[in-house]
């Protein structure tokens, strides 16, 4: 298991974020972001899949439950996909689980600070 930092492409301009963990695997340790600021929030898993990355948020950073699209279907990808993060936790984290080899996910987030 090997801890997995994220990058941040802020885009202050448009008011804009773009959040990237790269190159996933199977029981890794992805940073945890806060989300606290962004009002909306799309999801992007691509990669090489076999297994289920699931996207999750926590309140504290420590209790991590799976989050879900508007429809209530949970985030939990096993192909390629772009959803709508429905909740709007404190924290969120990617969670590549068994099979996953490399998966990159991207975060777009909308900065409600910015007018």
């Amino acid at each position: 298991m090997a801890k997995k930092t994220l990058s941040k492409d802020n885009r202050a301009i448009e008011g804009t974020i773009l959040v990237t963990w790269a190159t996933l695997a199977a029981n890794d340790e992805a940073a945890v972001l806060n989300t606290e600021r962004f009002s909306d929030k799309t999801i992007h898993v691509k990669g090489t899949f076999g297994g289920t990355v699931s996207i999750e948020g926590s309140n504290d950073a420590k209790t991590w439950v799976t989050l879900t699209d508007p429809q209530g279907n949970a985030l939990d990808f096993t192909a390629e996909g772009v959803k709508l993060i429905a909740e709007h936790p404190k924290f969120i984290r990617p969670n590549p689980k068994t099979g996953v080899s490399a998966a990159d996910v991207i975060l777009y987030g909308i900065n409600s600070d910015i007018e």
